[in-house]
């Protein structure tokens, strides 16, 4: 993310590609990559995945990136 031209935050992607990225009105940051799954990142409280889901994003985001630097 990109505010007055300082990079703020990177958004991490367990994928090998990112095909489509959207900004929305409400400030939510959505994308879609190669593996079909199609993501949005936002910094509501109210809109934020289950634990579950983000520890499964987290733990997916860990092996992909172990395997680039491999």
């Amino acid at each position: 993310m990109v505010v007055d031209g300082l990079c703020i935050q990177t958004l991490i992607h367990p994928a090998t590609s990112v095909w489509a990225v959207k900004a929305l009105a409400n400030g939510d940051i959505v994308s879609g990559t190669n593996d079909g799954v199609v993501r949005v990142f936002t910094r509501s409280t109210d809109r934020f995945a289950s634990e579950d889901k983000l520890r499964a994003y987290d733990d997916q985001v860990e092996k992909s990136t172990l395997q680039a630097y491999v």
